[in-house]
């Protein structure tokens, strides 16, 4: 990875599709998914035929491969965050990498502490779709329908249609927002871990920490987000001015 300048700012020219590291976690994760799917149809089957105590020793297998899955997600998810994020403003966060669930619940989270904090314009940057299947955007939409769905202001850079400025003084946030993060954030079993780890509040003027620790997340499932998210969380503090 390289370094460029734009003006007196000396910026990473990350590319995550170029990314072995992040490539091999995602392929890795698959690798587990489709096992987690295979094991969890043998369960099935087992149960079926009556077999009932084959059918539990397949679908704990399957549990265990499911979390591996998540985790191998998750790790993916903070390595890019982090990479894309290094050379971040205040008002700006680079979402490049990250599936959509993902990329969701980062933007409710940013667009939660702009409002509350009076921020006029945050930059997102959400790419153009180059690196999606097909060559569609999939991070833009989704930006843009929760945009809409506060309400915000917002247009897509004239300079740029990868980036999205939204004006966060316009606009409310939904109470569902609010719910869904609490949700994410309190899911059974690492409530108290999330406690210990990670702060409970987006600071400001912190600098970036990153501490590989136990990573999850979903590709094809965006209802299993829980996980990847509490580490997002704690990696959102990169986003806020750092006076240098």
């Amino acid at each position: 990875m390289s370094q460029v300048a734009i003006g007196n700012r000396q910026v990473f020219d990350y590319n995550h599709s170029s990314d072995v590291q992040y490539k091999q976690l995602r392929e890795q994760a698959q690798f587990h998914f489709r096992n987690h799917k295979q094991l969890s149809s043998q369960s099935q089957s087992s149960y079926k035929n009556g077999n009932k105590a084959e059918a539990k020793r397949l679908s704990d297998q399957s549990h265990q491969e499911f979390i591996r899955f998540q985790q191998l997600n998750n790790q993916a998810a903070e390595w890019v965050f982090v990479e894309n994020n290094k050379d971040s403003m205040s008002n700006e966060i680079d979402l490049h990498g990250l599936y959509v669930s993902e990329a969701e619940y980062v933007i409710k989270k940013r667009l939660i502490y702009g409002h509350t904090h009076n921020e006029q314009d945050v930059r997102i940057i959400v790419g153009k779709g180059k690196h999606s299947s097909g060559g569609i955007a999939k991070i833009k939409p989704a930006a843009e329908q929760l945009c809409n769905e506060a309400k915000f202001q917002w247009q897509i850079d004239s300079k740029n249609d990868g980036v999205i400025i939204v004006n966060t003084l316009s606009g409310n946030i939904p109470n569902k927002w609010y719910k869904d993060i609490e949700s994410a954030n309190t899911d059974t079993g690492v409530q108290h871990q999330q406690q210990q780890q990670q702060p409970q509040t987006y600071q400001p003027q912190q600098q970036m920490q990153y501490a590989p620790q136990q990573q999850q997340q979903n590709n094809n499932n965006n209802n299993n987000n829980n996980y990847v998210v509490r580490s997002l969380l704690k990696l959102l503090c990169i986003c806020i001015q750092r006076n240098i």
